[in-house]
């Protein structure tokens, strides 16, 4: 069964025990989903693969994690909202978990050294790997650091 349709059938138990949190939860995802389906001109009817799910679950986590960080500063006033997100990004991480994932470093140095970069153009290094790895949803600060650890065994 693909995410997409066990996400369905979640939001069905979710709906049927009365689980808000769930529902919101799941709802978003959806909305998300479809969001990027829209965005990537893509059938928004039937079943989503499950990598178009796993980038939009990335994505999410992703912002998430980033949205903890800034709320971090009012803590008293924000608890409940970073106590929400938290749950998400542990939902997120059920399916991203038990997606293969790729070392950034063997990914970054195996596309360097097709490409042939130096030390000297980290930006340009950066970007290659960027573009040749579109589809592997990899976080862009790791790559950065990879690429400039990379770069920086080659001096």
């Amino acid at each position: 069964m693909s995410i997409y349709l066990e996400l369905n059938e979640k939001l069905k138990d979710a709906m049927r025990g009365g689980d808000e949190l769930a529902k919101n939860i799941i709802r978003s995802i959806k909305a998300k989903v479809s969001e990027h389906l829209v965005a990537c001109k893509l059938p928004r009817s039937g079943d989503v693969s499950d990598d178009i799910l796993l980038k939009v679950l990335a994505a999410d986590k992703k912002a998430l994690s980033k949205a903890i960080v800034e709320l971090g500063a009012d803590k008293e006033r924000s608890a409940g909202l970073v106590a929400e997100y938290e749950v998400e990004i542990a939902f997120c991480d059920q399916y991203l978990s038990a997606a293969p994932q790729r070392n950034v470093e063997e990914t970054v140095a195996e596309v360097l050294l097709r490409e042939g970069c130096d030390a000297s153009q980290i930006g340009k290094a950066i970007g290659i790997v960027m573009k040749n790895c579109k589809d592997l949803n990899l976080d862009g600060a790791e790559v950065r650091k990879a690429v400039e650890k990379f770069l920086g065994g080659q001096k």
